[in-house]
């Protein structure tokens, strides 16, 4: 294919990319999980509570919408469920091998015998080499998807496939990444399609010393047309760190530009949000004295409050 270097050398000449993207996100944060097994925390909930449009105060009689995370005593999380509109509860559990690995995840509605798996294999070095998605009808699953990594000798990713199965299981190819590393702190990834168009460019560049992160991808339809183009750009202000991500959606047919977007949010050097803004909505994060989060507002454009999200905790006896 031999305008994957002429591409390439293009891409990272417009940008100074970032972070090998990784196939699945299989360890939870393992500071945040560190802080769960020394705590012995078994249940976290996120507590939402409404305010009155007309007097802007709290909805102190309003049921509370109750989210919670289940962990095990080595803090790993086994069940994150929320409570749907129609009163069902929704649920994806999270199963590990001997070694601490997610090798399945189940999402489930009230009926826990239907839904949704994902699987996931390791090679030697604990990296994934697949991941494959099934339904699930009672005992009978059935697989939709699959996704396979290959990684060079110094453990980089460099090829992703992903396939639709069938309900015979046979495999049709539907795109491939390759991943390119012209840098230690630059990642460009190109996707082609089927036919061997592509289907998007992500180049990403990272510098751990300096903070700095900056991601840009673009998308297209066959033929090469634009359809989408997205960056994330991360930038440390003395004790905050502006995080903004910006999208653009262009029309199939003519090109034009159809929507665009930009969202921001503000950190402080501890990784505790302070703000986050879309175009629909403005989120304050609060905190104690010792730097525990107490609750978040948010609120619409108009600046008013909407509800306010708190978290409680149960501990292991």
């Amino acid at each position: 294919m031999p305008r994957f270097p002429l591409l390439f050398l293009f891409v990272v000449a417009l940008h100074q990319g970032v972070l090998a993207q990784v196939p699945f996100y299989t360890k939870i944060d393992t500071a945040h999980m560190r802080e769960m097994h020394e705590r012995k925390i078994m249940y976290q909930y996120t507590l939402e509570q409404p305010f009155d449009s007309i007097t802007g105060k709290l909805k102190t009689k309003t049921r509370f919408d109750t989210t919670y995370t289940l962990f095990d005593r080595a803090g790993r999380e086994l069940d994150f469920s929320y409570a749907n509109e129609d009163g069902s509860r929704s649920h994806g559990r999270y199963y590990y091998d001997s070694l601490g690995r997610v090798v399945r995840h189940f999402s489930y509605d009230t009926d826990s015998t239907n839904g949704f798996l994902d699987y996931w294999t390791y090679n030697e070095r604990g990296q994934v080499i697949q991941e494959v998605a099934c339904t699930r009808e009672g005992t009978r699953e059935v697989a939709f998807a699959a996704k396979r990594f290959s990684y060079d000798d110094s453990g980089n990713l460099v090829v992703q496939k992903s396939y639709m199965v069938d309900d015979e299981g046979s495999e049709t190819l539907e795109d491939i990444s390759h991943f390119y590393y012209p840098s230690g702190t630059i990642t460009v990834e190109i996707g082609l399609h089927e036919g061997g168009d592509t289907s998007f460019v992500d180049t990403t560049y990272s510098d751990d010393r300096s903070g700095e992160y900056y991601s840009h991808r673009y998308s297209y339809l066959y033929k090469r047309r634009l359809v989408s183009n997205s960056d994330r750009s991360v930038d440390s202000l003395g004790a905050r760190i502006k995080t903004t991500y910006h999208s653009e959606f262009y029309n199939y047919s003519d090109g034009k530009l159809k929507r665009c977007y930009s969202d921001t949010t503000l950190a402080d050097r501890n990784d505790n949000i302070l703000e986050s803004r879309s175009d629909q909505y403005i989120d304050k994060y609060f905190y104690d004295n010792r730097g525990e989060f107490e609750y978040m507002i948010r609120y619409n454009r108009l600046n008013q409050p909407l509800f306010r999200r708190t978290t409680a905790f149960e501990y292991y006896p």
